[in-house]
């Protein structure tokens, strides 16, 4: 039985989907960490490669670690299983394919404890096979969660379980696409205090196999047009009313990536993005259709814009090999 004085201060919750390439990688760099209070559940989501087993080797040599199969539902799934099974103070998300650099919890752990804040952001690396680079640059600051537009990416993330579960919260199930910056912002109105460091302890790796990797437009549209219709309802809602703003704002750029994923990947699914974007936001705008072609060509102008800039690219590497040669 887990009581105040055995309860662990952090729950890890990592949702697994064939990821047999890097899981040992991600769960080493929390079991190499000099902070050992917390407790790992490996929620593997219908894995087809030898995920399953390989959580179930660290379940039977660790006491702290717990792993959990359950047929495919997605990342939303796997995540909100995890947070019913979750038993620490804080509760933290990590994909499977990253990892946390040294010193990542006993940073986090100090750092909640000196500001009281009931969340806590890191900084974000992402690592691709050419280079590592810091994806989020978040401020040195703690302070009322009002006061300040709070980084979207769910990575880096500690929040006070006691919050989520208490109000509800969960993630959106089926939803694989701009799913936490909805969760984030339902959660948001019952938090009171938010501590972001510069520290980029969380490492993002690029993975073109993972399953929000995804080439097919049609797929990433229809969520991030699902995404949008989330956020917007909650802009309308009073419990949100001080984050309305930004709920609008972030509505618009999730459609922006809906639409951009239709034009760079399956131009030939546009008539059917237009009459969707119609259908679901004809009570959201006046104008829909208005709305629609202005977000739409604003991607399409960024899409020539990159083509360009590639293109100029590949001319100037040719040219420089060319006289390199002379």
């Amino acid at each position: 039985m887990i009581t105040e004085s055995t309860k662990p201060t952090f729950s890890i919750v990592i949702p697994v989907f064939n990821t047999e390439k890097y899981l040992k990688e991600c769960v080493e760099s929390i079991l190499n960490q000099a902070y050992d209070s917390y407790e790992i559940i490996l929620v593997d989501d219908g894995s087809k490669d030898s995920s399953l087993q390989i959580c179930r080797e660290y379940e039977a040599r660790d006491k702290r670690i717990r792993a959990i199969h359950k047929e495919n539902g997605g990342v939303s799934s796997a995540r909100n299983t995890g947070i019913e099974l979750a038993k620490g103070k804080y509760i933290t998300f990590i994909d499977s394919d990253d990892w946390f650099r040294q010193g990542a919890l006993s940073f986090a752990a100090q750092r909640l404890s000196e500001t009281g804040a009931d969340v806590l952001a890191f900084s974000i690396n992402r690592v691709t096979k050419a280079k590592s680079y810091t994806y989020t640059t978040l401020e040195d600051w703690t302070g009322c969660i009002k006061e300040i537009t709070f980084p979207l990416a769910i990575g880096g993330y500690f929040f006070l379980l006691e919050t989520i579960k208490n109000n509800n919260i969960r993630f959106v199930d089926g939803l694989a696409y701009s799913e936490d910056r909805v969760f984030l912002y339902a959660l948001a109105p019952f938090c009171k205090k938010l501590s972001t460091c510069p520290q980029t302890y969380y490492m993002y790796r690029e993975n073109t196999n993972a399953a929000t990797s995804s080439k097919n437009g049609k797929v990433i549209m229809e969520h991030q047009f699902r995404a949008t219709k989330y956020l917007l309802s909650m802009a309308k809602d009073p419990k949100h009313s001080d984050f309305c703003q930004q709920l609008t704002k972030h509505s618009v750029k999730t459609m922006k990536w809906g639409i951009y994923a239709i034009l760079n990947n399956q131009p030939k699914q546009e008539r059917y993005m237009k009459r969707l974007f119609i259908d679901l936001f004809k009570n959201e705008y006046k104008h829909p259709e208005f709305t629609y072609y202005k977000l739409y060509l604003s991607r399409q102008y960024l899409i020539k814009r990159q083509r360009f800039t590639s293109k100029l690219k590949r001319m100037f590497y040719k040219y420089s090999y060319t006289t390199s040669s002379l």
